[in-house]
This record gives C-alpha cells, structure tokens and sequence, in this order.
C-alpha cells in the first residue's frame, strides 16, 4: 500500500466524513475520556478556546454579566470533565461539572450506534 493511500485512510479516519470515521472517533473520545483521570483533564494546560480566547475578543475584554454568556462562561464549559466523570459511574460529579452531559453522551451514542447500523448495512 502507497503512503499517499495510508494518508488518505488516516486522513478520512479523522475527518468524521464517513460512517466508519465518525464511529472510530466518537468511540476513541469516549475511550480517551474513560481512561484519562477527571483530574488530569482538570490540570490541563489546554485551555477553553472560547472562554479564554473568543469571548474576550467578541466582548472586547467585557463579559457580560447576566446570560448566557455570563463571566464569559460557554454553556459548554466541564463537558469534557463531567464526560470523564459519568464514564466513571460518578453521575452527581458529571451533573455538577455540567447538566448538559448527560445530552450529549446520549447523543454521541446514538450516533456511535446509528453509523455501526450504516456500516453493517452496507457491508450486507
């Protein structure tokens, strides 16, 4: 096999433009965040990009003080450790990081199941 066709495996794999590619990467992000400590993802130097970055620049260094957006805070802020959290079993640690975990695992499953259905299909 040519490494111009390795390239485009790994790049396909990455780009969550197929069945197979979406199934592989919502499956290792769920992996990932099983095996990697709550508090390892806490201490991360990988900071928000947007409660760091783009809220500041689209507030211009003023955050709102009553919203959504409050303090410069996304509604996403915690998925990533509340995910850890309720692959652990830690269901009140996963709700504190952020309520809306519990949506989005249901609904990387449901796609995770949706594209294995897609692939065996058509493997038929």
């Amino acid at each position: 096999m040519s490494l111009k066709k390795l390239k485009d495996i790994f790049l396909n794999l990455l780009s969550f433009d197929s069945p197979r590619a979406r199934v592989f990467n919502l499956s290792f992000i769920l992996i990932f965040l099983r095996i990697v400590p709550t508090e390892t993802l806490a201490s991360s130097p990988v900071k928000c990009v947007f409660k760091y970055y783009l809220f500041p620049l689209i507030f211009r260094g003023h955050c709102p003080a009553t919203g959504i957006f409050a303090g410069c805070n996304c509604p996403a802020c915690g998925i990533t450790r509340g995910m850890s959290r309720l692959l652990r079993g830690d269901f009140a640690g996963a709700w504190n990081f952020n309520k809306m975990v519990f949506v989005v695992f249901a609904v990387m499953i449901v796609l995770i199941v949706f594209n294995a259905l897609k692939l065996l299909k058509k493997e038929d």
